[in-house]
């Protein structure tokens, strides 16, 4: 585990120049059960993370599970989202630990350092489209491949873009999570509905806010799979 401790909440800003903000994207095609062919998934969501702290998610095609949703403490305190279905964006900051201090903005994505609300369901879909991609065209260009093959109660860590990413304070490979800095190595990406930081899971059942006992993002988090997983790292 490493973190980089701040005297200070990295909180997130506005960005008064109107400049791109740089993000580390993750791209997750996975399924409503826990086993299909890449290529065939049917519930798609991009997540950017962005280096002064705002967090957007997109939902492309979905099925649900009626699962749990939200960014949630390892105590289970946090937000909820509304709900997660196709076209649906959230873009919420990275303060887990106090309800209070979070901001959530539903049917919002992140543009030019400012949150811009999307009246549209296909203004608000993944950036590379709410459908699956064929599994001959993975990873799209510019995507570094995580996952290629059907993974059912498995996790990923995002360790391989620490060079790729400069974050605030120079402090490469890290992204602003909470009041830390969290090491890109130990972001986890987990195929039944969260990502998570400092800690994995591969439960499949008795899924709350509070279980697995880690600080997550959860996503109609049930007993879920993925096929495809990637990242990036880019400026919007």
């Amino acid at each position: 585990m490493s973190l980089v401790i701040r005297s200070a909440s990295p909180a997130p800003r506005f960005n008064l120049t109107s400049e791109t903000v740089e993000y580390l994207a993750v791209r997750v095609e996975g399924h409503s059960t826990t086993s299909t062919s890449p290529g065939s998934s049917n519930s798609i969501y991009e997540i950017y993370f962005f280096v002064d702290g705002w967090v957007e998610l997109r939902i492309g095609n979905w099925t649900s599970r009626s699962g749990v949703s939200g960014y949630y403490d390892a105590y289970g305190t946090g937000g909820s989202f509304a709900t997660v279905s196709s076209g649906s964006s959230y873009l919420f900051t990275n303060h887990f630990y106090d309800v209070y201090q979070g901001i959530t903005k539903n049917n919002h994505v992140y543009e030019n350092g400012r949150p811009v609300a999307k009246a549209n369901a296909s203004d608000r879909y993944p950036l590379l489209g709410a459908g699956p991609t064929a599994s001959a065209n993975w990873p799209p260009s510019g995507w570094t491949s995580l996952v290629s093959s059907n993974v059912d109660d498995g996790n990923v860590t995002l360790s391989g873009a620490v060079s790729s990413l400069r974050s605030l304070d120079g402090a490469n490979g890290y992204l602003p999570w909470n009041t830390i800095y969290i090491y890109l190595g130990d972001i986890y990406i987990c195929s039944n509905g969260w990502i998570s930081y400092n800690g994995s899971s591969t439960i499949y059942s008795g899924i709350t806010t509070s279980n697995p006992a880690l600080t997550k993002i959860m996503i109609d988090a049930a007993d879920r799979s993925y096929q495809q997983v990637a990242w990036k790292v880019g400026n919007k």
